[in-house]
């Protein structure tokens, strides 16, 4: 909000890790740790649905590339996956 005050807009994830805006800001996306998954947020409607399974199970970070891609690091595993937009996984 433009008050600067902090607001829960969407709640019940299962060990959040990492929280990041889609490009466009319509998204946001919640890396989770147990169980490993990428949930997504529509801003406007505050639906939240299951996005993406990271290719690891040891998952740290997250990053959103200008272009839509999402990355997930791993903690101990030399693991990089890349999800497209439309959710798909690759490393």
């Amino acid at each position: 909000p433009e008050t600067g005050e902090i607001v829960e807009l969407v709640g019940g994830f299962s060990s959040p890790v990492s929280t990041k805006v889609s490009p466009d800001g319509t998204k946001a996306y919640v890396l989770s740790s147990d169980p490993p998954q990428v949930m997504v947020v529509d801003l406007a409607t505050k639906q939240v649905s299951t996005f993406a399974k990271p290719l690891t199970a040891d998952v740290d970070g997250m990053a959103v590339a200008p272009d839509g891609r999402v990355f997930v690091g791993a903690r101990t595993e030399p693991v990089v996956t890349v999800i497209a937009p439309d959710g798909t996984t690759s490393t």
